[in-house]
C-alpha cells in the first residue's frame, strides 16, 4: 500500500485534499509563523471512503523490482520497508470512519498483506514508524494533546 503511492488502494484521494497543519510546533512559536507571512497548512490526501485494495500488482512488482536488482549481487538478506498505520493514519487524514481507532484498525488490516508479502518473498520488513519517536509533536490537529 505504501499509501504515500496512493494507486495502490482506493480511498485515499489525492483530488480530495485536506488541510493539514505543517507541524504542531508551529503553534508554539507564533512569531516565527508570522515573520514567514504564510499559512503553515499543507494540502494532503485523505481518507473519504472505505479503504481497500485497488492495485495488489504493483506491490508484486516492487517485490519482483527488488528480487531482479539483488540477483547479480546475492546479499544473506535484504529488506523492503513499508509505512506504519499510525504514519499513514497521521498524513492521510480520516474523513469516513467514525473514529481514529476504527481507521487504524482498517489500515492494520490492509497493510497486514503488504508486511505478508513482503515476509512471504524472503525479504526483511522494515515498518517505517517515525510516529513512535515522536511522542506528542507529531499528533493530527485534531488529536488530543498528550496529558502531563
Amino acid at each position: 500500500m505504501t499509501c504515500g503511492s496512493t494507486t495502490r488502494i482506493a480511498s485515499c484521494q489525492v483530488d480530495a485534499p485536506s488541510d493539514c497543519a505543517a507541524a504542531n510546533a508551529t503553534a508554539d512559536f507564533p512569531e516565527a509563523v508570522e515573520r514567514l507571512g504564510r499559512s503553515t497548512a499543507v494540502a494532503r490526501p485523505s481518507c473519504n471512503g472505505p479503504i481497500e485494495w485497488k492495485d495488489r500488482a504493483a506491490l508484486q512488482k516492487d517485490v519482483s523490482n527488488l528480487r531482479a536488482a539483488l540477483a547479480p549481487v546475492q546479499p544473506a538478506e535484504a529488506f523492503m520497508t513499508a509505512a506504519s498505520p499510525g504514519v499513514i493514519a497521521h498524513f492521510l487524514r480520516n474523513e469516513h470512519y467514525p473514529s481514529r481507532e476504527a481507521y487504524l484498525a482498517r489500515l492494520v488490516d490492509i497493510m497486514k498483506e503488504e508486511y505478508d508479502a513482503i515476509h512471504r518473498a524472503g525479504f526483511v520488513l522494515q515498518v517505517d514508524c517515525p510516529d513512535l519517536a515522536m511522542g506528542g509533536t507529531w499528533r493530527s490537529p485534531t488529536s488530543p494533546a498528550p496529558s502531563s
